[in-house]
C-alpha cells in the first residue's frame, strides 16, 4: 500500500513539474506581456509586448522597434532592442548592431527555407535565413499592425 501510495505521489510531480516548465518557457515568468519568441540550446529570447513601436510610419514604409529579454540558466537575463523595417513590400530587415548595418530577413516559409532546415544544422539555418530576428519581427509586426505577417 506505501508503494502504491508513493508511485502515484511521484507520478503527481513530476507531471505538475511538467507543467510548470511548459508554461515557464511560453512567457517569461508566467507574464503573457512577454510572449517566448525564439530558443534554441538552452536560450530564450521574449518580446516585450509593452514596448513595440512605430519609429516611422509613412506610406509604403516603416520602421518598427521592440526590446526583448534573452534568458539562458547559465548566464540569466540579458537586454536588447531590435529595430525592424520595411519598404515598399520588400522583404523586412533588422537592425544589426554587430555590423551597422541593416540586414534582410528571408522568408523563412518558402520551400527552399523548409529543405534547407530539414538537410543542414538547426545553427547553419538560424544564420543564413536569420530565424530568431524573423520570430521576433512576426511577433512585433502582429502586436502594431493587429494583423498577422504575411
Amino acid at each position: 500500500m506505501k508503494r502504491i501510495f508513493l508511485t502515484m505521489f511521484l507520478a503527481v510531480l513530476i507531471q505538475a513539474a511538467n507543467i510548470s516548465i511548459v508554461s515557464a518557457v511560453e512567457y517569461l515568468d508566467g507574464n503573457s506581456n512577454f510572449p517566448l519568441s525564439w530558443g534554441h540550446a538552452g536560450y530564450f529570447e521574449y518580446v516585450d509586448l509593452t514596448s513595440c513601436m512605430f519609429v516611422s510610419n509613412e506610406g509604403n514604409f516603416y520602421e518598427i522597434a521592440a526590446n526583448y529579454i534573452g534568458y539562458s540558466r547559465m548566464y540569466g537575463k540579458t537586454y536588447g532592442t531590435r529595430h525592424f523595417r520595411q519598404n515598399n513590400g520588400e522583404l523586412p530587415q533588422y537592425f544589426d548592431e554587430r555590423t551597422n548595418s541593416w540586414i534582410i530577413i528571408p522568408d523563412c516559409t518558402t520551400e527552399e527555407a523548409k529543405n534547407y532546415r530539414n538537410t543542414h544544422a538547426y545553427t547553419d539555418f538560424e544564420t543564413k535565413y536569420h530565424y530568431k530576428e524573423y520570430c521576433m519581427f512576426l511577433i512585433v509586426y502582429k502586436k502594431l499592425f493587429g494583423i498577422d505577417y504575411n
